[in-house]
């Protein structure tokens, strides 16, 4: 019984230690773009002189969820030299954010988690500066609006 339960700590540590272990620092705040809007971004610390790619992640709830809630997964994505900006409804003019992160990152994708991919989805009207659309667990939220 012992033997197990010291597999099952080390094999706890090993996951905790090496898995979710960030190869490069990330950093977290507040972004005014152009007269667009305040958005929140989470980036690598370090500033490098090459362009990073970029994700444009929209929360659940239609984007009024926190992004408190995805911590771990955006900073695990900075981590990777990911720039991931989170869209808030607050956002006046999504388009042109879209053109303005296309133009400053290598590539830009999309993600939305729960009905936020919804948002995401009803966003993406320049297409050809989008890379990728990654959808988590999208929900069909028009029943609501409609």
């Amino acid at each position: 019984m012992i033997y197990y339960v010291f597999t099952l700590l080390l094999i706890t540590y090993i996951q905790t230690n090496y898995c979710f272990n960030n190869p490069v620092p990330t950093k977290s705040l507040f972004k005014n773009i152009r007269n667009i809007g305040s958005i929140s971004v989470i980036e690598p610390f370090y500033d490098y002189s090459f362009k990073t790619n970029a994700v444009l992640f929209f929360t659940g709830g239609s984007g009024y969820m926190p992004q408190d809630i995805y911590t771990l997964f955006l900073n695990g994505a900075a981590s990777q030299n990911i720039t991931c900006y989170t869209y808030n409804p607050s956002l006046e003019n999504i388009d042109k954010l879209i053109n303005i992160l296309s133009t400053k990152h290598n590539e830009l994708s999309i993600v939305g988690h729960s009905s936020g991919c919804m948002t995401a989805l009803k966003s993406i009207k320049n297409a050809d500066k989008i890379k990728s659309v990654v959808l988590f667990d999208p929900v069909d939220d028009r029943i609501i609006y409609n």
